[in-house]
């Protein structure tokens, strides 16, 4: 009788291209695989592999074979992940406080993919700009820019980018576009808060040809905000110009709502951080971090 184990075996054998990069693959040893597939050759009554100095090729039945058989192993392996999914159907609370411009950009139009799978999950979004204590606020996970001050907390980069600066049409038309980091200081620029609070009144301009030396510049201005996607909206309105995250304001940039100044330049470097405490050791807070990362992935496409 023919072992369905042993053709599954089989096609990982020639996956792998030989006997070695198989037994390591399937932590086994070569005499193993060697006895399996000698078992499947007398079973078929057919000889499928033809060994030689450098390994093996396929006869034309290991061919036949391999050509059925190929994707078999990972139809089983996705149907029984289905099945145990369903077993193990997710249940529970998860508090997440997320920074808004990753929420409103990235997860807003994928978040209900999340909740419509698991609906046994509640999942409490809280909308963040500024650092926060997981422990204290009982968070389980944390996305945001701002690095935490707990030595447990797990972190994890997820995004990185470099700040840009932005005008509107209605602003250049009504006190002109600034041409160079003299003429900037001329202008009127929303200013932001730095983590702790503090009104941050210095940037680093970076030329892009990264040979120019970098300048430490004082940014001019009365109007301070925590929240960037209230920046952004103050932006359109035309009387300021401000920092903007480039992967963020993608959309408003091509439909001519926003405007990039002085393009050569960048006055911030960023960072996304994945925030948690210790290991996921919940379920949901695992499924959500799978989730989270494979819209990541599809949206930097």
């Amino acid at each position: 009788m023919i072992s369905c184990d042993d053709v599954l075996f089989f096609v990982d054998v020639v996956k792998a291209g030989s006997f070695n990069k198989a037994a390591v693959a399937l932590n086994t040893t070569q005499a193993t695989i060697s006895r399996r597939i000698q078992s499947l050759e007398e079973a078929t009554q057919q000889q499928l592999l033809i060994r030689n100095s450098r390994g093996f090729t396929l006869s034309q039945a290991g061919n036949e074979l391999y050509a059925k058989f190929e994707g078999l192993g990972k139809i089983l392996q996705n149907d029984l992940s289905s099945i145990l999914s369903n077993k193990r159907e997710l249940k529970g609370t998860l508090n997440i406080a997320i920074f808004s411009a990753f929420m409103h950009k990235v997860l807003l139009p994928h978040i209900h993919e999340f909740t419509y799978k698991h609906p046994q999950v509640k999942v409490i979004v809280r909308i963040i700009n500024k650092s926060v204590d997981l422990i204290r606020d009982k968070f389980d996970l944390v996305i945001s820019p701002m690095l935490p001050n707990s030595e447990i907390a797990r972190v994890k980069v997820i995004f990185k980018t470099k700040l840009k600066l932005y005008c509107s049409e209605d602003y250049i038309k009504t006190y002109g576009k600034p041409q160079t980091l003299e003429e900037l200081k001329e202008h009127h620029l929303l200013k932001h808060f730095a983590d702790a609070g503090t009104p941050v009144e210095y940037y680093m301009a970076k030329h892009e040809d990264l040979t120019t030396e970098e300048q430490l510049i004082a940014f001019p201005g009365a109007l301070y905000i925590r929240d960037t996607i209230f920046g952004n909206l103050v932006t359109q309105a035309g009387h300021y110009i401000s920092l903007g995250i480039p992967e963020f304001v993608n959309e408003e940039v091509v439909a001519g709502r926003m405007i990039e100044v002085l393009p050569e330049y960048s006055f911030s470097d960023l960072s996304l951080y994945l925030i948690r405490c210790g290991s996921a050791s919940n379920p949901a807070e695992r499924e959500f971090i799978r989730f989270m990362e494979n819209v990541i992935k599809s949206w930097k496409k």
